[in-house]
C-alpha cells in the first residue's frame, strides 16, 4: 500500500509539474502597433494603440480570454483596459497627455492577462519608444548676412542640426532671390551646397538667399542672408580704342607735356 500511495504521489507530482510548466506557455500576445519605435512628436498627446490575442493551442482553438490590458510608460502603468468578456482577439487605444512632459525619449509597454489578472499568466509587449522634440533645428546659410562679394558665383551653403529627432533633409528649401533653388544643391544630413556657375550668376547689388528645414517632430527653422554682390568693369587702361598714340607732329613741349598726363593717367586707373 505505502508503494502504491508513493507511485500515486510521483504522479500527481509529475502532472502538477507539467500543467504548471504548460501554464507558463499559456500568455496571451500582445503587441504595441502604433506608433512606430522611435517616433518623434512635437504634439501635445499621442495615441497608443495595442493589439492583443489569447493564447492559441497548435490546432488554433484560444484557451481562456484576455481580460486586462496595461498601458506602462516609462515603467510605470498609466491605464488599464478591461476587455469584453469572449473577445480573444482585439485592440485597445490609450490616449496620452504629453503636454506636461519634459522633451526627451519615452518609453512604452504593454502587458495583457489571460484569465485573472492574480493568475500571473501576463503577456509581454516589446518597448516601443517615443521622442519629444518641441525645439527647432539650428540653421545657418552662407554668404552670411551683411557680406560683400566681389563674385556674382559664390558658393551658397546651408548647415543644419537637430539634438534630439535629427532633421528632415527632405523638408529643406532653398531660395536664392526669391527662386527656388533646392534641387540644383547637393544635400548631406548635415548641410548642403551649390557651387552658383555663370548661367547662375548674381546679379550686381544686394541679393538674399533663404532656407528653411524641419526636424523629424515638425518644429521648422528658418534662416536668411541679404548680401551685396559688388561687380566693377574691366579697367581701361591707355588711350580709347582706335585712338591714334602718336605725337610725331606735335611741338617738343606738347609731346612731353602729353606724355606725362598720359603717365599720371595711366597710374591714376592703375592704382
Amino acid at each position: 500500500m505505502p508503494l502504491k500511495l508513493a507511485f500515486a504521489f510521483l504522479l500527481f507530482l509529475g502532472f502538477s509539474c507539467s500543467l504548471l510548466a504548460d501554464n507558463q506557455d499559456v500568455v496571451p500576445l500582445v503587441e504595441i502597433v502604433a506608433p512606430d519605435t522611435g517616433f518623434c512628436t512635437n504634439q501635445s498627446s499621442i495615441n497608443i494603440a495595442v493589439w492583443f490575442s489569447a493564447y492559441k493551442e497548435q490546432n488554433g482553438k484560444s484557451i481562456g480570454n484576455v481580460q486586462t490590458v496595461e498601458l506602462l510608460l516609462n515603467g510605470t502603468i498609466i491605464a488599464t483596459y478591461q476587455n469584453p468578456p469572449n473577445v480573444k482577439t482585439g485592440g485597445a487605444n490609450f490616449p496620452v497627455t504629453l503636454s506636461t512632459l519634459p522633451e526627451g525619449t519615452l518609453s512604452f509597454q504593454a502587458y495583457a492577462y489571460q484569465g485573472n489578472k492574480k493568475a500571473g499568466l501576463k503577456g509581454v509587449s516589446k518597448i516601443v519608444t517615443v521622442t519629444i522634440d518641441r525645439t527647432p533645428p539650428t540653421i545657418s546659410i552662407s554668404p552670411a548676412n551683411g557680406f560683400i562679394l566681389n563674385t556674382a558665383t559664390p558658393l551658397v551653403t546651408v548647415q543644419y542640426a537637430d539634438a534630439l529627432c535629427g532633421v528632415n533633409t527632405a523638408s529643406l528649401i532653398v531660395r536664392i532671390n526669391g527662386i527656388d533653388r533646392t534641387a540644383l544643391f547637393t544635400v548631406t544630413p548635415s548641410q548642403a551646397s551649390y557651387q552658383l556657375t555663370s548661367e547662375m550668376a548674381l546679379q550686381g547689388g544686394e541679393n538674399t538667399n533663404t532656407a528653411s528645414i524641419s526636424d523629424k517632430a515638425g518644429n521648422v527653422a528658418n534662416a536668411s542672408s541679404t548680401f551685396i554682390v559688388r561687380t566693377l568693369p574691366p579697367t581701361h587702361v591707355g588711350p580709347p580704342d582706335g585712338f591714334p598714340l602718336t605725337f610725331n607732329n606735335a611741338p617738343p613741349c606738347c609731346t612731353s607735356l602729353a606724355r606725362v598726363c598720359l603717365a599720371i593717367s595711366i597710374y591714376s586707373n592703375r592704382h
